[in-house]
């Protein structure tokens, strides 16, 4: 698993889940059935410590970009958010981890202006 830098797809999970959301966009045009994709494909990534904050973050983000940021994936982001769920990634460094707090503010104040 990479994670190279603070950013929401700065992280090999966070892409993958970033291709496979966007190709049913594509075709589908329907967030619903996007999500429900990644999660299912997923699915042992969501139950893990330090990846499943990876997919929902990932998730909310881009859910907000395709303009239908669903109201379950939202309130997990913002709990992920409050409580600093998945952070060890970033504990290492300061400066990155200062930048993924950066980061996930940004994302929590998109979050909180779709709701």
């Amino acid at each position: 698993m990479g994670t190279w830098e603070a950013g929401i797809l700065d992280d090999d999970i966070a892409l993958d889940i970033k291709v496979e959301f966007d190709e049913i966009m594509s075709e589908e045009k329907d967030v619903v059935l996007a999500t429900e994709a990644v999660l299912e494909s997923f699915s042992d990534s969501l139950e893990d410590e330090d990846e499943g904050p990876v997919v929902i973050l990932t998730l909310a983000y881009l859910q907000i970009r395709a303009g239908n940021l669903m109201e379950p994936i939202g309130q997990r982001a913002l709990e992920i958010i409050e409580t600093g769920e998945g952070l060890e990634r970033w504990e290492d460094n300061d400066e990155m981890l200062t930048k993924r707090k950066q980061v996930l503010e940004e994302l929590k104040m998109s979050i909180l202006s779709c709701t």
